[in-house]
C-alpha cells in the first residue's frame, strides 16, 4: 500500500484529482485530523491501495464532503 501524508489543502486537491481520474473508491476512515496519528483515509482500485494521512482539518473536510 502507498501511503501520503498530505498537509495542505492544494496539495491534497493535486492527489484529489490523480485518485478520481486513476478510478480509485473510497474504502475506509478512521480517527481524526486533531488525533495524533491524524487521519487515515484509504482509497482502492482493484488491488491498488492508497492510503492519504492528514492532521490538517481543511483536507478532512474535503474529503467528508465528497461522500
Amino acid at each position: 500500500m502507498e501511503t501520503k501524508h498530505i498537509e495542505t489543502l492544494s496539495k491534497w486537491l493535486v492527489l484529489k484529482q490523480m485518485i478520481k481520474d486513476k478510478g480509485y473508491t473510497l474504502w475506509q476512515m478512521q480517527y481524526d485530523w486533531d488525533n495524533p496519528d491524524g487521519y487515515h483515509v484509504g482509497y482502492m482500485n482493484g488491488d491498488k491501495r492508497l492510503e492519504v494521512i492528514t492532521h490538517c482539518k481543511d483536507v478532512a473536510d474535503d474529503i467528508n464532503k465528497d461522500l
